[in-house]
This record gives C-alpha cells, sequence and structure tokens, in this order.
C-alpha cells in the first residue's frame, strides 16, 4: 500500500507539469510553462561507493534463512568480469533473467553497525527530485538514510530515515506526520522497509512530496520546490538486517551477511524552472538547461541581462512568468531590477549607462544642462552662457533664460541696442536714430552708422555729406555743389513740392516710344482716368515723360519716383531695364521689381524708386553719386516700361517726382547751400568768382575756376568764356599775342609790345627769330615775298612794275587741265600754262593732243580728251589720228564706227586690212542676208546649209523661202533615210505611203520579225473577195457614167436586174464594212484609251526630265559663276600685286626746275584710284561669289523639292514601266483575243490602281490589307491560342510591375516641368538683359565707327598713301573669306549633284520594294500570319511599354539638365538673380545677421581655443575602450559575412537575369514553332490521297 502511494503522488505531480513534451510557446505564439521530459537520472550514472567485495576476492553466501541448512557460496571477484560486483552494476539496464547487482563485503570482513557505507550518486546539475528507488539483491538493511545535496560543494541534508529502530538509532520518532502550518522540509523515519524479508527483492521507493501538505499546491509552494532541488543522492547503509545467529561468529554465517543491491534508481526533470523543454550539455559536456522565457543560467534561475523588467520567477501552468526587456528608448543595452521601481511603477528595469547624454530609469529624459534636439533621438548640451543667462538649464528647444539686454539660444550676446556683456546684462546703446542702424558694438558701445554718417553715436554727417535725415538709408545727402566743394548744409527757404501726371483729362504729354526709338501715341481712358500702351509683339514699348519730369531734376536726387501700374496679363517677362533715366551723358536702368517692389499683376501697384546710387538700390550701370547728380542736373529722358510681353498692355497711372522749391511748406531738408572755397560763388559754387574764370568752359558749371591771366594788357575777363578784354593791340583768350597787323611779344606786359605791320593792307606779319627780320605773312591773295612783292605759283603779273606797267597777280587760265599740287604750272609774268595734263595742250590747255579728242574745257574730267583708239584694221595707211571733235577715224571702204572697227551689214572681213567684204547670201536660203563677219558664213533657214545658204541639208527636201523639211522616211520601211524631191520615200518590198511607213494591202507587221509580212492564205480569199467588189463598183460606176453616153439601148427589165443586183451587191458591201466597222471602231477605242494613259505618263516623265534638267543647268550656272568668281580673284591679285609694285616705286622729290609736274601727285592719284578699283573688284567678286552661293542654294533647295516627292515619282515610274508591258501584250494578242480585250484592259488597270495605291504609301507598307487577309484564315490557328495567352498574361505581369515605375516617373516629369518654368522666367529675363546688351554693343561699334571716319579726315596726305596701301592688303585679305564662300558654293553643287545621283537609286529601290511587298501579300494569303502577328504585338508592346519608360526618362533627365543649364543660364546674371529673389530690407537684415554670426563663431571659436588651453590630461583609459569598442565593432562586421550575402545577392541577380533570357528565348520558340506551323500547312495537300485503310482484312 505504502509503494501505490507513493506512485498515486508521483503520478499527480508529473500530471500538474503537463508532461516533459510542452514547448514553450503556444500555438498563438505566447510563452508557456515548459520542462524538460520525467526521466532516470541515476541511469548510467556512476555511483561512487565507499565499500565493495572483490578486492581482495572473498567467499560469500546466499542466506536462505533456514538454520542448519547448508549455504550456497559464491565468490566475489573483482578482477573476474564473470564474478565481479562493482558499484557500475547499481545503474545499469537489468532483466529478471539476468540481473546484475552491487554487493559490499561480508560481515566477516567487518560491515555492520556502527561501520556505514556510502552510495554517492553525482546527477552532474540541479534536478526536480519525484522519487528514489532502491532495489535491493539481499535482505533490506536494518537501518540506513537517503541524502540529497543542492550543490555540488553543499552540505548533505537527510532526506528520508529507514530504520527499525528509528529513535534508538537516528533519535526520530517513528511514522510522524507533518500537519499543515509545519516545516515541510522535515526530514523522517519510518520502520516500513526495515523488515528483514524478503531475503531477496525486496524495494524501497521514496516518494520527495508524500505526507507533505502542500504537495497539491506545488507551484505556489517555494519550501518543496527547493525541498525537491537536488544535484547528488547519498544512500548510507548503517545496519544490516540478520537472524540473530551471527553473535556465534561462525564465519559462513557471517559470510550471509552483507548489503547487496541490484537496482539505484532516482525519478525526476532536469531543473530548470518552467522555462526550459530541455537540457542539454555545453561546450564543458556539463548538463545545462536550454533556456528560453528570456532567461539563462544553470537551472534558467536568472533573467538575461537587459530582462530585468520584472522580479525572475518560476514558470506555473498559469503564468510562464518570462522575463522582460528594460524599456531604455534604444540609448542604453544594460539594466539592472530596482525593486522600489518595480514597487512603484510595475517596471523594475533601471537602466544604466544611458547614451546620448539622457538619464533616467528608461532614458527617458535629459540630463541635467541638456536638451533634447529636433529629432528626438539625443540630448544636446545647453550651453548657456554663464554671465548672460539666468541659468543653466535651458527649454526643451535649447533657449536659455536671457538677462535683461541680452538675446540668443545661448544668452551669449547683446541685444542689437545694447552692448558690454556684464553679469547684470547688456547696457542699452545710445545711438542717433537718424544716423544708426540702431545697433552699437557688442564690446565698446559704438554706435554702427549708417553709410554716411559719422560720430561715436552716430549723430553727424560725414565730410562731403548733409542733412542727417532718418528716412534716408545712407542717413546724409552727398555734396553736389558742382563737384567743387565737399562742405554744405541744409539750405533754408525750400519746401516739398511734387512733379505729377493724375491723367484726369488727357495723357498730359506722355508719349510711347518703340524699339527704334521711333514715337507712337499713348491711349488716354477716360473712365479709368489712366493712359496705356499696346505691344503686338515681345519688343518692349517705353512711355516716355513729358517736359515737367526733365531738365534741372538736381532737388530730386535722393527722393523717390513713385507710379501706379499693371498689366493685361500676368504673363510678364521682366528686363533690367524697366525704368531708365538720361541725362548729362549718362544712362541708368532699374528692374521694376528692384528696390522691394513686387511683380507687376493684373491689379493696379504702386511702384517707388528711390534716387540714388547705393547698392541697396540697383541702379545700372553703377556709378558715383557726383555723376548721379549730373545726370539729374540735366534730365533729358525718363522712360518707363510699357509692355512685357506679346499683344498685351500696360496700364499707367498717378506719376510723381518729388522735388522742392523756393516758397513756404513743409520743409525741403535735402536742399543744399554750399560753403565754397576761393574763387566761387553761389549757393551750389556755380558761379567763378570775380577775377576768375573757367578752366575748361566746355565743361560748364562743372569746370573749374582759375585766376585771370592777362599778361597785364587787361584787369578783367569773362568769368564764363575766361576772354581777357585786351588792350594795346593784344588779342588771345590771356592777350598772349599781337593783334593783326602788328608784332612784338605782347607778354612783356608793356603798352608799347605790339607795333604796326610794314605789309600790304590786310596783311600780317612775324618776326624771324634768329634774325630778327619782320616778315609779312598772310599776303593778299596771288602775292608771296617777304614784303609780298611777287607773285604767287599759279599767278601772274608784275605788282611792283618792274618789267612795265604796274599789273595786279592774277590767276593763271588753264581750264583745270592742271595739278594743283604742283609747282610752276604757268610763267608768273605771261600766264601760259606749262604743265597741261588730261591729255590737253595749248597755251591754256584748251585744246587736245595729237590722238586724242574731245571738250578740253570741260568741268568733267571723264568729258575732256579722250584716246582716238582707232582700229588698225579699218583704218586708212593705220592711221592713229582722227577728228579733235568728233574723233572720228579715217575708214576703209565698207568700214564703219567712230573708230572703224566694224563693217557695214552684209559685209565681213575686217581683218583683211584692205575693206570688207560683201556677204553674197541667198536670197531664198538665208533669213536676211546677214553673215558671220569673220567666216563669213551667212544665217540659213531651217534645213539648209552652205556659205551661202544655197542648197538643203542632208535628208531634207523642198529648198524654199521658208528652209527645207525633213524627209522623216520610216528606217524600217525604207531603203534610206533621204527622200526625193516631192518628199516621197523609197521603200522596201512590202512598205507603202510616201513615209514607206505601212504595209501594202495583204501584209502585215510583227514586230518579233523585221519588215512587213504576208498575211496566210485564207486572206488571199477576203482580199480576192474585196478586188471583186472594187471590181463590180468600178463596173457599175463605169455603167453610170456611160448610161447617157451609150448608143446601146437597155431594156427595162435587163436595167432593172442588174440595178437590183448592183443594189445587193451594195448592201453586201455595206454590210461587211459595218461588220469590220464595229470589230474596229471597239480595237481603236482601247488602243486609244491605252495610247492616252502612255502618252499622259510619258508626259509626266518629260516633266520630270526638264525638271532634272533645269536643276542641272542650274547647277552649270553655279559653276559657271563660281569659275567667273575665280577669274575675278586672279584679276584682282594681279592688280593689288601691280598696287603693291606701284606703290613701292612710290619717290617723292622736291622740284628743281620749272619742268614736268612732280610725280608723286600722280603717283598718289593713281595710287588711290588702284585702291578704289580694287575695293571694287573686290567687291563686286564678293557679289559674284555670293550670286554664285545663292544660285548653288537655289539649286540645291529645287533638287531637295524634287527629291520630296521621292516617293511618287518612283510609284509613277513603276507604273509606267508596267502599263508599257501591258500595252505592248495587249498588241501583241489583239488579233487573238479582241473579245477579251476590254476585260483584260480592267483587270490590268485594277491591278495597277492597287500596286500604285501600295507605291505611293512606300516607304511604309499598308499593312491594313494583310491584316484583312489574315482575318480570313484565324481560325486554321486556334491551335496556337494557349500560348499566346500565356505570352499575354508575362506581358500583363510586366506592364503592371512597370506601371508603379510610369506613374513615379510622370510625377518627377511634372515636378521638372513645373521648375523648368520657373527656370523658363529667369531665362526670359537674362535674354532681355541679353538682348540690351546687344543692343548697347551695337551702339558701342556705330560710335566706334564714326569716330574712326572723323579719325580718317582728319589724316594727312602720306597718311592717305599709307591707308591706299592698307586697303588694298585689306582686299588681299579678304580673299582667303572670298575662297571660302566659293568653296562652300562648290560643295553644295556637289551635295546637289549626289542627291540627284540618289534620286534614280532611290526610285529603283521603290521599285524593289513594290515588287517584294507584292510577293508578300500573295505569301501571306497562303499562309496563317494572325497567331505570329498577335504574338509578335504582345512582345512589341511589352518591348514599347518599356521604351516608353525610357524615353520618360531620357525627358526627365533632359528636362532636368535643360533646367540646369537654365539655371547656370540665369544665375550667370548675378544682378538679375539677386533683383529677383532680395529686396533692400532682406539684404540689410541679412547682412546684420552675417555680422552677428560672424561674431559669434569668432567667439565660440576663442571658447574653444581658452579650452584647448586648459586640457591637462588626456583620459587613456577612455581611449582604449573606444578603441576595443571600434575593434569588436570590425569583428563584428567581419563576422556578419557580407561578402557571403552580397555575393548571394549577386546570384540571385544573376538568376532573375537569366529568367529573363529564358523568357526571351521561349518567346523565339513560340515564333519559330508558328513559322513551322506554317510551312508544314503550306506544304500539305489540299486532299488526302493513297490513305490506307484503317482495317485490315
Amino acid at each position: 500500500p505504502h509503494c501505490s502511494h507513493c506512485l498515486l503522488l508521483w503520478t499527480l505531480w508529473a500530471a500538474c507539469s503537463h508532461g516533459a513534451m510542452d514547448e514553450c510557446i503556444d500555438e498563438s505564439g505566447r510563452p508557456q510553462r515548459c520542462m524538460p521530459e520525467f526521466v532516470n537520472a541515476a541511469f548510467n550514472v556512476t555511483v561512487v561507493a565507499t565499500n565493495t567485495c572483490g578486492s581482495p576476492p572473498e567467499e560469500y553466501c546466499v542466506q536462505t534463512g533456514v538454520t542448519g541448512v547448508t549455504k550456497s557460496c559464491h565468490i566475489c571477484d573483482g578482477g573476474d568480469p564473470r564474478n565481479h560486483h562493482g558499484a557500475d552494476f547499481l545503474t545499469d539496464y537489468n532483466t529478471q533473467p539476468d540481473t546484475t547487482w552491487w554487493q559490499s563485503q561480508t560481515m566477516l570482513a567487518g560491515i555492520q553497525y556502527p561501520n556505514s557505507i556510502n552510495l554517492t550518486l553525482h546527477l552532474g546539475k540541479a534536478f526536480d527530485i519525484t522519487y528514489v528507488r532502491l532495489k535491493f539483491h539481499t535482505s533490506r538493511p536494518e537501518s540506513f538514510i537517503i541524502y540529497k545535496r543542492t550543490s555540488e560543494d553543499g552540505p548533505w541534508i537527510p532526506y528520508q530515515y529507514y530504520s527499525g529502530s528509528c529513535e534508538k538509532t537516528y533519535s526520530k520518532i517513528n511514522r510522524v506526520f507533518i500537519r499543515t502550518g509545519e516545516d515541510e522540509q522535515q526530514t523522517l523515519c519510518t520502520d516500513e522497509f526495515s523488515d528483514i524479508s524478503p531475503l531477496t527483492g525486496g524495494n524501497v521507493a521514496f516518494s520527495t512530496l508524500e505526507g507533505r501538505p502542500s504537495a497539491y499546491n506545488f507551484d505556489n509552494s517555494p519550501v518543496l520546490q527547493d525541498w525537491v532541488t537536488a544535484t547528488d543522492i547519498r544512500v548510507t547503509l548503517n545496519r544490516l538486517n540478520t537472524f540473530g545467529d551471527e553473535v556465534f561468529n561462525d564465519p559462513k554465517v557471517l559470510k550471509s551477511y552483507y548489503y547487496a543491491i541490484s537496482d539505484f534508481a532516482v525519478g525526476g526533470r532536469c531543473k530548470c524552472n518552467g522555462h526550459a523543454s530541455e537540457c542539454v550539455k555545453n561546450e564543458r559536456s556539463k548538463l545545462v538547461c536550454n533556456c528560453k522565457h528570456n532567461t539563462e543560467g544553470p537551472d534558467c534561475n536568472v533573467c538575461k541581462p537587459f530582462y530585468n523588467d520584472r522580479p525572475w520567477r518560476r514558470a506555473t501552468a498559469d503564468n510562464a512568468s518570462e522575463c522582460l526587456p528594460c524599456n531604455c528608448n534604444g540609448k542604453s543595452a544594460e539594466c539592472y531590477f530596482d525593486p522600489e521601481l518595480y514597487r512603484a511603477t510595475g517596471h523594475g528595469g533601471h537602466c544604466r549607462n544611458c547614451a546620448d547624454n539622457t538619464d533616467g530609469p528608461n532614458c527617458e529624459r535629459c540630463l541635467d544642462n541638456y536638451y533634447r534636439d529636433s529629432s528626438g533621438q539625443r540630448c544636446i548640451s545647453c550651453s548657456c552662457n554663464p554671465v548672460g543667462s539666468l541659468s543653466t538649464q535651458c527649454d526643451n528647444t535649447g533657449r536659455c533664460s536671457c538677462k535683461p539686454g541680452v538675446m540668443g539660444d545661448k544668452c551669449d550676446r547683446c541685444q542689437p541696442g545694447f552692448h558690454t556683456l556684464t553679469v547684470a546684462g547688456c547696457r542699452p546703446c545710445s545711438c542717433n536714430p537718424a544716423g544708426s542702424t540702431q545697433e552699437c558694438d557688442v564690446h565698446t558701445g559704438r554706435c554702427q552708422c549708417k553709410e554716411n554718417v559719422d560720430g561715436f553715436n552716430c549723430d553727424r554727417c560725414k565730410l562731403g555729406y548733409f542733412n542727417l535725415d532718418p528716412q534716408n538709408p545712407q542717413g546724409c545727402t552727398p555734396c553736389f555743389c558742382f563737384q567743387h566743394s565737399t562742405v554744405c548744409e541744409s539750405a533754408d527757404g525750400y519746401s516739398i513740392h511734387k512733379v505729377t501726371s493724375t491723367f484726369d483729362r488727357d495723357e498730359e504729354g506722355w508719349m510711347g516710344q518703340q524699339r527704334d526709338s521711333s514715337s507712337i501715341p499713348v491711349q488716354w481712358s477716360p473712365t479709368t482716368r489712366e493712359i496705356s500702351l499696346i505691344s503686338e509683339d515681345y519688343f518692349p514699348i517705353y512711355f516716355v515723360a513729358p517736359e515737367k519730369f526733365l531738365g534741372d531734376q538736381l532737388l530730386s536726387y535722393g527722393q523717390n519716383l513713385t507710379l501706379n501700374f499693371r498689366i493685361q496679363r500676368h504673363d510678364a517677362r521682366l528686363s533690367a531695364e524697366d525704368v531708365v533715366l538720361e541725362g548729362a551723358g549718362h544712362r541708368v536702368a532699374v528692374p521694376l521689381i528692384a528696390q522691394g517692389n513686387s511683380y507687376p499683376g493684373e491689379e493696379t501697384q504702386t511702384f517707388v524708386f528711390r534716387l540714388h546710387d547705393t547698392t541697396d538700390y540697383p541702379w545700372r550701370p553703377t556709378m558715383k553719386h557726383a555723376d548721379f547728380q549730373k545726370l539729374l542736373h540735366n534730365l533729358t529722358s525718363v522712360m518707363i516700361r510699357g509692355t512685357y510681353s506679346a499683344r498685351s498692355a500696360g496700364y499707367l497711372d498717378n506719376v510723381s517726382l518729388m522735388t522742392a522749391r523756393r516758397g513756404s511748406g513743409t520743409p525741403a531738408r535735402w536742399v543744399e547751400r554750399c560753403t565754397c572755397p576761393q574763387g566761387y560763388v553761389g549757393q551750389h559754387c556755380e558761379q567763378c568768382d570775380l577775377r576768375y574764370r573757367r578752366s575748361q568752359p566746355e565743361l560748364g558749371r562743372f569746370s573749374s575756376c582759375e585766376p585771370c591771366n592777362c599778361n597785364g594788357h587787361s584787369d578783367t575777363c569773362d568769368p564764363v568764356t575766361g576772354m581777357c578784354n585786351c588792350q594795346h593791340n593784344t588779342a588771345g583768350m590771356s592777350c598772349e599775342r599781337c593783334k593783326d597787323g602788328f608784332y612784338g611779344d605782347s607778354t612783356v606786359g608793356s603798352s608799347s609790345d605790339c607795333k604796326p605791320c610794314p605789309c600790304p593792307a590786310g596783311a600780317t606779319c612775324a618776326v624771324v627769330p634768329r634774325t630778327k627780320e619782320v616778315v609779312c605773312t598772310n599776303c593778299p591773295t596771288g602775292t608771296t615775298g617777304k614784303r609780298c612783292e611777287l607773285c604767287d605759283d599759279g599767278f601772274f603779273g608784275d605788282p611792283l612794275g618792274e618789267n612795265g606797267p604796274v599789273r595786279a597777280c592774277r590767276a593763271c587760265s588753264c581750264n583745270n587741265n592742271i595739278d594743283p599740287n604742283a609747282v610752276g604750272n604757268c610763267n608768273r609774268e605771261s600766264g601760259e600754262c606749262l604743265k597741261c595734263i588730261y591729255n590737253t595742250a595749248g597755251v591754256f590747255c584748251d585744246r587736245c593732243k595729237e590722238g586724242f579728242y574731245g571738250d578740253a574745257r570741260a568741268a568733267n574730267v571723264a568729258d575732256k580728251c579722250k584716246p582716238c583708239s582707232c582700229s588698225p584694221y579699218g583704218t586708212v595707211d593705220r592711221k592713229t589720228t582722227c577728228s579733235q571733235v568728233t574723233g572720228q577715224c579715217q575708214c576703209l571702204p565698207h568700214v564703219i564706227n567712230r573708230d572703224c572697227s566694224a563693217c557695214e551689214p552684209g559685209f565681213y572681213n575686217l581683218q583683211s586690212g584692205k575693206g570688207c567684204e560683201r556677204c553674197n547670201c541667198n536670197p531664198i536660203g538665208s533669213t536676211n542676208g546677214q553673215c558671220d563677219i569673220v567666216s563669213g558664213q551667212c544665217e540659213c533657214q531651217p534645213g539648209v546649209t552652205g556659205q551661202h545658204c544655197e542648197r538643203c541639208e542632208v535628208n531634207f527636201f523642198g529648198f524654199s523661202s521658208s528652209g527645207c523639211k525633213p524627209c522623216d522616211c520610216d528606217p524600217e520601211g525604207s531603203d534610206s533615210a533621204q527622200c526625193k524631191e516631192d518628199g516621197r520615200c523609197q521603200c522596201r518590198p512590202g512598205f507603202v505611203g510616201a513615209r514607206c511607213d505601212m504595209c501594202e494591202e495583204n501584209y502585215f507587221y510583227n514586230r518579233s520579225t523585221p519588215g512587213c509580212q504576208q498575211c496566210p492564205n485564207c486572206y488571199s480569199l477576203v482580199r480576192d473577195k474585196v478586188n471583186q467588189q472594187r471590181q463590180r463598183l468600178h463596173d457599175l460606176q463605169n455603167l453610170i457614167d456611160n448610161l447617157d453616153n451609150t448608143e446601146n439601148t437597155v431594156s427595162d427589165k435587163s436595167f432593172e436586174d442588174r440595178l437590183k443586183e448592183a443594189e445587193k451587191t451594195i448592201m453586201d458591201l455595206l454590210e461587211e464594212a459595218q461588220a469590220s466597222k464595229e470589230v474596229d471602231k471597239g480595237l481603236l477605242d482601247r488602243l486609244n484609251n491605252i495610247n492616252k494613259t502612255l502618252n499622259n505618263q510619258w508626259n509626266r516623265l518629260q516633266n520630270i526630265k526638264n525638271t532634272v534638267d533645269n536643276t542641272g543647268t542650274q547647277a552649270d550656272r553655279a559653276r559657271n559663276r563660281v569659275r567667273d568668281a575665280e577669274n575675278l580673284i586672279s584679276t584682282a591679285r594681279e592688280e593689288l600685286d601691280k598696287a603693291k609694285e606701284a606703290i613701292s616705286k612710290v619717290d617723292i622729290k622736291i622740284p628743281t626746275t620749272s619742268g614736268d609736274p612732280n610725280n608723286m601727285t600722280l603717283l598718289a592719284e593713281e595710287a588711290r584710284k588702284l585702291s578704289e578699283k580694287h575695293k571694287a573688284d573686290a567687291d563686286q567678286i564678293e557679289k559674284i561669289a555670293k550670286d554664285a552661293n545663292d544660285t548653288s542654294t537655289k539649286a540645291y533647295n529645287m533638287l531637295k523639292k524634287a527629291l520630296n516627292g521621292e516617293n511618287k515619282t518612283s510609284s509613277d515610274i513603276d507604273d509606267l514601266n508596267r502599263k508599257y508591258v501591258e500595252a505592248k501584250d495587249l498588241a501583241k494578242n489583239l488579233e487573238k483575243q479582241a473579245a477579251k480585250v476590254q476585260a483584260e484592259a480592267e483587270e490590268a488597270g485594277n491591278k495597277a490602281l492597287k500596286i500604285y495605291a501600295n507605291l505611293t504609301s512606300l516607304p511604309p507598307i499598308d499593312t491594313k490589307t494583310l491584316a484583312d487577309e489574315a482575318q480570313k484564315i484565324k481560325k486554321e490557328a486556334t491551335d496556337l491560342d494557349k500560348l499566346i495567352d500565356k505570352t499575354e498574361e508575362e506581358y500583363n505581369d510586366l506592364r503592371e510591375d512597370l506601371r508603379g515605375k510610369e506613374t513615379e516617373v510622370r510625377k518627377l516629369l511634372e515636378k521638372g516641368k513645373t521648375e523648368q518654368q520657373t527656370a523658363d522666367q529667369l531665362l526670359a529675363r537674362a535674354d532681355a538683359a541679353k538682348a540690351l546688351a546687344e543692343e548697347a554693343a551695337k551702339k558701342g561699334i556705330s560710335t566706334f565707327q564714326e569716330a574712326q571716319d572723323i579719325l580718317n579726315n582728319l589724316r594727312d596726305f602720306d597718311k592717305r598713301v599709307n591707308d591706299n596701301k592698307t586697303a588694298a592688303e585689306d582686299a588681299m585679305r579678304r580673299i582667303p573669306e572670298i575662297n571660302a564662300t566659293i568653296n562652300e558654293a562648290n560643295e553644295k553643287t556637289r551635295r546637289a549633284e549626289a542627291a540627284l545621283g540618289n534620286a534614280a537609286a532611290d526610285a529603283k529601290e521603290a521599285k524593289t520594294k513594290a515588287e517584294e511587298a507584292e510577293k508578300i501579300a500573295n505569301d501571306v494569303q497562303k499562309g496563317s500570319a494572325k497567331t505570329k502577328a498577335d504574338a509578335e504585338k504582345a512582345f512589341e508592346d511589352t518591348m514599347k511599354l518599356d521604351g516608353e519608360v525610357n524615353n520618360m526618362m531620357d525627358q526627365l533627365t533632359a528636362a532636368e539638365k535643360e533646367l540646369e543649364k537654365k539655371k547656370a543660364e540665369a544665375d550667370a546674371d548675378m544682378m538679375m538673380a539677386a533683383m529677383a529673389s532680395d529686396n533692400a530690407k532682406e539684404a540689410e537684415g541679412n547682412a546684420r545677421k552675417a555680422k552677428n554670426a560672424v561674431r559669434t563663431v569668432l567667439s565660440t571659436i576663442n571658447e574653444l581655443l581658452s579650452q584647448l588651453g586648459n586640457i591637462d590630461k588626456v583620459d587613456l583609459s577612455k581611449l582604449n575602450r573606444i578603441e576595443n569598442a571600434l575593434k569588436d565593432a570590425k569583428d563584428k562586421m567581419a563576422g556578419s559575412e557580407l561578402d557571403r550575402k552580397l555575393k548571394e545577392l549577386n546570384d540571385i541577380a544573376k538568376s532573375q537575369e537569366d529568367m529573363i533570357s529564358d523568357y526571351d528565348r521561349q518567346i523565339q520558340d513560340i515564333r519559330k514553332d508558328i513559322a513551322n506551323l506554317n510551312d508544314i500547312k503550306n506544304t500539305l495537300p489540299e486532299g488526302c490521297f493513297n490513305t490506307p485503310s484503317l482495317e485490315r482484312p
């Protein structure tokens, strides 16, 4: 009963444990209790026994229990495997027939109380022990104890006492019961298993939980849980059971008492506290739990690190009590269990070593004096300035709490308007608000002044400035004072005034100005009271201000120009010149959006422009304030851009210009009053003082003043012009010379400095410095000499009467036929001309030289004397003279013209030198009796030949006044091409007709056989019949003709019969003729239709040929012009060489005699003419080259136009060829198939129309017909539908995969387009700026050209010669450019020829394609192509979709590149970009922020430097830890097998590529299968032949 009770408890506890095979996670994934399987922990585990028999061998006897009976004895020998009984038999596997046991020595060896034996079992790990069972091979001991140990080095604790004498042996009460509440770990003693019987096989079973009240609530009893835990079990055998006969000390009796145990079993589970389902051996072969539920330890008895959120507990059936992770918010991997925290919050995980400057049990807050950054991931040091902050702790944004006057997130700088950071805060600045930015130096307190203000507190203007004004961004206004003074102050007596235009009544004088500076009227609206301009194109139109806004507007400097403006459409593209000011040689402009103005829109906005020159108000180009004031002082134009886009209007209203005027009102303090230096007076120092004058009068008021210097001949001078009021016969600006008619040195300063000249009236004189001789200058016209006593060169007379009476000097009269630059043109006394030019002669050069003729007195040089140029062949005696008046030469007989250079009409052979001979042309055969002037060949009528036109040409006839006619004999039917006089040709046999172009009767023409062939014999019958009828008709005619003349009388009956017979014959002939006519008519109609078609096509071919010929003619003409240009270039080169040679020979010498004129002038004139000629030649060459180029371009364009119709032309040519063949075939078959001609012609026409339709659509082939034919045989390909469906599904899948990518790409493209629009606006501004720059460049070039022209006009004579030489060299340099133009024309001609050459080849290719298309169509009709087309379409759609995505990506890339390009172009114009994005206020604020930022950075750097200087020692241990951590990280990275993973990814990618390739291969296989099926189908016969029978007999 006790054994059964133990087994019941064991079964109950095992049932409560849910079995050993439960997993640690249930089906829902939730943790649950799990335990290792229930095992015999002692099985095959070595037991250590303190006593074992067999060493040395000894005898033992088996106890029978019967006295006097001989006992069976055996030997126990430890060295004999068959007779040893070691301790390893305690835990081995036993069977009933083959029992093994452990055995001790016998009582004979002293084994008996008080000696004991220990059997120790080491389990190797803690187990939850359920029972301990011992099976004895002998009788059970009288007393023994079971011990346990809970750790390998712990004390032995009694588990159970077994004794028949509990109190005597163990001092324990026998069979005590444990009551509830008592110590359930107390050890009990029982005599239940101490009886001597049975003598063998007795069991002892110890249940660890039997009799313990909490056994039924084991999960909640830590006492019992510890009670059943054991790592070692020991059995101590204290006393043997005997029958009492041992007292006799009989050896055999003593040998029968010993301990022997056959089985030692320990039932239990590996102790894992419900957190593991198995125990395994570790690397040291020690048994440990395979822990789950985030536990660890040999018995899963502790939580893993970082899983300490609640205390460790043993798992129960209701709760797995798994260890939970600590919540450190990702800032720590270490924590510990905090009981106090657990009691307070229910979470005991307390984090340690929090990262990123965090703190708290869960690293949930920042350390003191730290704050969390915007990402919320880490904490940053507050870094509050200890001097400027109230506390070192900042708020959650990092801002510190600052002291008064202190600012900054760290309270490290003074607020604007404060300075000197101290523990009390910052002190306020004492800055003048009108002259400062209200900020001062944070260290010194010195105020930050406006640009033109000075002083510690910014309370005074800088030198050269005045009017400290809070509204002025620069503080003070620069002094103008016409640049004569830098000291000024505000003037009194001036008030504010505005020049305005409100357009209440009319346009108030405003005008519009176009791009070409032309003026147009503005439109005034009486309803809106505003003016407007409308532009038809992109080029802007400007509003131009009237006179009241112009003139002296100096008092507007620094003030505002205000206007209201709007536009019709919101698509304005602004430029750099929206508002333009001009004056004093200056021009400035500004965009509409500058100075803080917004973009113009459809609503009226106010735009304000300040008129001064700071960087905040960017008038361009940048100029000094003095130049800006000078511009306003003489303002000549104010222009406001009115239009900003094509076909859009701009509207202007309420224009006002702030200025000042004298009078009462609001004071205008910006008007200056200058303190002038010496020599200047006036409010603006605009006048020179007395005794002062302008040093540069042309500068006006801007010229400096200097003291008057009149060399003692005047006390005053004009203050404006500076001219002295000279006295004492002096003159000049400073009286620096004597007055005309006086001589002397006026700079001496006395009143007698200048004396009268000893010269004729009106002459002046001068003193020769070396000889002090007075010489007359500026003598009267025509006189010269020291005292004007001689006639000048070119004059004659005797002014002093030395050779007779006094004769005044008069100009020589040479009729303008002398060189005015030459010396000695006439005799100074007689006036005879000595150096006549222009081929003239005579005393006054009034007649022509010998061999010249004309009017020597003509005013025009070209009309003067010209050479006779008589022809030596036509002049009598080859004379070279002619009539000086008419120029007529003396001519030989029948020679005409002034120079005897031509024969009379009807004469020739001028070169004979004997006069001209008569032509003697035939009056009938010639056209007009004229002949060639050299050969004498007459001009003949058509078909006429001979020098005198006296006979017909070969193969012509009929000599007459209209010429000869061609014989035109048929080459096949005539013997020769020459005809008779009557024009009839000599025919070959079988041919008849005037041209021998017809076959005679009963002959026919066959193209395959030359000549006329005789008809078959059957036609002879017809011929004979016809001849008979003809003969009858002839006889009838004779009968009728002879009716009146016959002498025979015909009876009525006879006449009637003959008449009826004749009538019948006529009717028969008529019927036969009509029948033939009908047949012939049908044939003729068909032939006529075919002939018309051929004629039409032939005409089209002729038109094409003419076009090609015209193109060739144009190309030839271009080549001729190119050759002419080359000839002209060669001529120009030769002329230029001559010019160089002539220039090199220029020899300027002073004439020493009165001989021929100086050749200097002649050479200069010749050089000038030669240069002009070269220039003209070069211009002509350039013009010819340009014409050649234009002609070539025109020819090229014509060819392109012809080639554009290439497909149509090719189609027409093919159509002609086809119709020609058809017509030829029809002609051959006319006789055999007359009845079928019409049907065949219609069929041929339909076929021609089909082919023509196909040809007109080449190169793309119309596949509609192919698709229709394929549709008819669609049912034949049903076996391939499954393959098509599969391919289509793959295509759909691919399309779905690409659809997301396509959407993303479209979004990116839309984004790119949006950004591109922004870039387009910037680009538009850049374009406008570029256009203005180009216009300015053009103006600059024009100005430079004008200056160059003025400079050239001022060249002297020698310089002109050099210029002529330079012009010639320039012409030479232009030759390569002309050659380049000619080469370009040649290249275009070559391309035209190449294109023309390709036309025929392209036409041939088009014909070939047409034939191939027809063949393909026939093949398609024979086979099934629909399935193949569907498969290819699926594949093509896939590729097309992929291509569309790629195209969209390319478009996006192109858009981005274009955007980057446009941005780069827009960025290049820094001024426009700055004005489009910034305004004046933002720039000022940014500048201040930048300055403060620089100061902050400098301060931070200083602090860092100071901290670096205070570093004493580096913590090397931390560095070592960091280095070790880095090394561990590298090791982990190396152990993460990144290379292997990367290789796996590459393999996966390669496998995907292989799959794609396999798909492509499958598609190709499908196509091949389709093609094979089509081929098989096409080769199958229409029906089955020789089909074998299914059943054999």
